[in-house]
């Protein structure tokens, strides 16, 4: 083989080029003559081959456009050819063998006629090495075929003007190791076909079943980002695949059916060495099978296969797969898996070591139309995050408070997730999608706790606890959310809490409006609704405004005053009592609301360890914060 071409007439020519060039041109200028002679006698020719034989050849076959070149051999050649007859119909038979690379066993037999052309042949090949054969490969792609070797038992017809092939029979492959830019890629201790049939005329190829033992398949994204498949693409001349492509997109497709594969002790492993420290992961004693492969659309494929995850972990996949159009419905399960295998991505996205922990995930995953959604079951069991690593990509969040949060009594974390996404959308990432989501609950946790505990609570806001205004002491509705709050921190037992003790400005008016009841009526006082029913109590208000402030009483109302002397002295009651407390709750005394805000968180903390048997230890009284917005107390969780 040349750059021109194949010339077999080559080989029967003399070494010396000199003769070898005569000799050509002699061989020429006869079948000129023989063609001439034929075509003036108009006579049919029969030509009647009775027996061929060779013994012990040699066939070398070798490919200078390699570099450097390469070259297959067949040695102890055998080959017999009986009753081969041109220009009438026969039966001609041949059988042979040979020894391809000097261990691949080939044996062959077959019979038939040529016109019209009919054959039927067998054969066997048994022990061909695959390395050899690997400069080829290496020619098209960063792969090389580092060992392996293949064994065929083969039942083939060539019919027609076609013409039309049909083959049918079985193969194996034993010990295949192959390579990718000197990287492990795929080993196979074995592999099995059987019941393979191709059929050229149906452009149909079927397998009965493929079995797989012992397959160790690495997907490597190395120290730049690059998978295996990118790596290989980027590898390849340029222009590789166009032909082919081209070509079938204009012809027919083939139809490709695999009724069965079969794992069995295989390991499927993924590492990425971009990360650090780098990631590694693996399916391991992975074994099931995959049924019903088909490329016509709308086929269904099922899986049903099971693994250990790094070797201890269970997991399992089934469902269906139908190609074109992509549509899905899968089972996914995974259980106990270590987390602190995770460090890599913790430490990038959260900014921490996993100290400990264990992961399970139950997912049901669809795909329609090219749509994707899951509802997925995650559990971490004793999660916990380690040592702080340094990472730019790290959330600006206390996501190790986050995760108290959402850590139950137990120790558990349990996040039922549900995603969607376009697969026909270049930026959806399923792998992204899902870290994106599990890092917003674990964010929004860390900055907006109470609203995540508020199911706990039976959707009650814990973040705020409110006291009537102006005391300290705890109420009803006081008393229900802090019952609330125990009940969360019972079953969060790992969680601290804050008190801050705060007065808002309802506070002052109710500081106000008891600093003139007292000095109004002292511990008689009824209350601004009662005391605007009572004529003393009316008169005394009135005194006291006009005489504080001297100012006539009925300069506070606009409007008409009734004729009726009660109802005239009770408006004028409230509209004193209104100006006054208004003026002075602002000059209520900042000791006072100090005071306040400090024995109401006090009171709650007490209340929680007394009656709701929370641990003392867990609960801190924080400094108290005046004029704020809450009436009563503002809870943090502490680290």
């Amino acid at each position: 083989l040349a750059a021109d071409g194949l010339d077999l007439a080559t080989l029967f020519l003399p070494v010396d080029p000199e003769e070898a060039e005569q000799r050509k041109q002699e061989v020429k200028e006869k079948a000129q003559e023989a063609a001439d002679r034929i075509k003036e006698a108009e006579t049919v020719w029969v030509t009647n081959l009775g027996t061929l034989k060779v013994d012990g050849n040699t066939f070398r076959f070798t490919d200078r456009t390699l570099n450097p070149p390469q070259t297959v051999s067949l040695t102890e050649g055998e080959f017999t050819l009986k009753n081969l007859i041109l220009g009438e119909e026969a039966t001609f038979t041949w059988e042979g063998k040979a020894q391809i690379q000097e261990q691949g066993a080939l044996t062959h037999s077959g019979e038939g006629q040529l016109a019209p052309l009919s054959v039927t042949a067998k054969a066997a090949l048994a022990g061909l090495p695959l390395a050899p054969l690997s400069p080829w490969l290496e020619r098209e792609a960063p792969l090389k075929v580092a060992s392996g070797q293949l064994d065929l038992d083969l039942q083939s017809a060539v019919k027609g003007d076609g013409p039309d092939i049909t083959v049918n029979g079985s193969a194996s492959m034993a010990g295949f190791n192959l390579l990718e830019g000197g990287r492990p890629l795929i080993k196979v201790n074995r592999v099995q076909v059987s019941k393979l049939s191709l059929d050229t005329a149906a452009q149909r190829v079927r397998v009965g079943e493929i079995g797989l033992t012992g397959m160790d398949m690495l997907h490597q994204v190395d120290a730049q980002g690059r998978d295996a498949s990118t790596r290989i693409e980027a590898a390849m001349p340029s222009g590789s695949g166009s032909s082919s492509a081209s070509s079938s997109s204009s012809s027919q497709p083939w139809q490709v059916t695999v009724d069965r594969v079969r794992l069995i002790g295989s390991q499927v492993r993924h590492e990425d060495l971009s990360l650090s420290p780098n990631f590694r992961i693996g399916l391991y004693q992975l074994a099931g099978t995959v049924s019903n492969l088909d490329t016509r659309p709308g086929s269904t494929a099922r899986l049903d296969l099971s693994a250990q995850v790094d070797r201890y972990a269970p997991f399992s996949i089934k469902g269906r797969l139908s190609p074109e159009p992509l549509s899905t419905d899968m089972v996914v399960s995974l259980n106990n898996y270590e987390m602190t295998s995770l460090t890599p991505y913790t430490g990038l996205y959260l900014g921490y070591k996993v100290e400990k922990g264990q992961l399970g995930v139950d997912t049901e995953v669809t795909v329609e139309k090219n749509h994707l959604n899951s509802v997925s079951d995650i559990l971490a069991d004793q999660f916990y995050l380690g040592e702080k690593v340094p990472s730019d990509e790290a959330v600006r969040a206390p996501v190790k408070l986050g995760l108290s949060v959402l850590r139950s009594r137990s120790g558990e974390i349990t996040l039922p997730v549900k995603m969607s996404g376009d697969l026909d959308d270049p930026s959806f990432s399923v792998s992204g999608m899902i870290l994106k989501v599990l890092t917003n609950i674990v964010v929004k946790a860390a900055t907006a706790p109470f609203s995540v505990l508020a199911g706990l609570a039976g959707g009650e806001n814990l973040e705020t606890i409110v006291f009537d205004p102006g005391t300290a002491e705890v109420g009803p509705q006081t008393s229900s959310s802090l019952q609330a709050l125990a009940k969360v921190l019972t079953e969060k037992p790992h969680l601290h809490i804050g008190l801050v003790g705060t007065v808002s400005a309802e506070d002052r008016t109710a500081l106000a409006d008891q600093a003139i009841g007292d000095d109004v009526a002292g511990d008689d006082w009824p209350g601004i609704d009662a005391a605007v029913l009572e004529k003393k109590w009316r008169r005394k208000l009135i005194r006291r405004y006009e005489s504080d402030y001297d100012r006539d009483v009925e300069t506070l109302v606009s409007a008409p005053l009734p004729e009726d002397d009660d109802e005239r002295d009770s408006v004028l009651a409230r509209s004193a009592w209104d100006a006054m407390v208004t003026a002075e709750a602002p000059s209520v005394d900042k000791a006072q609301l100090v005071e306040l805000a400090r024995l109401r968180s006090e009171n709650a903390k007490a209340t929680l360890v007394q009656q709701f048997q929370i641990e003392q230890s867990r609960v801190y009284l924080k400094e108290s914060k005046v004029d704020g917005a809450v009436t009563g107390l503002t809870l943090t969780l502490e680290k």
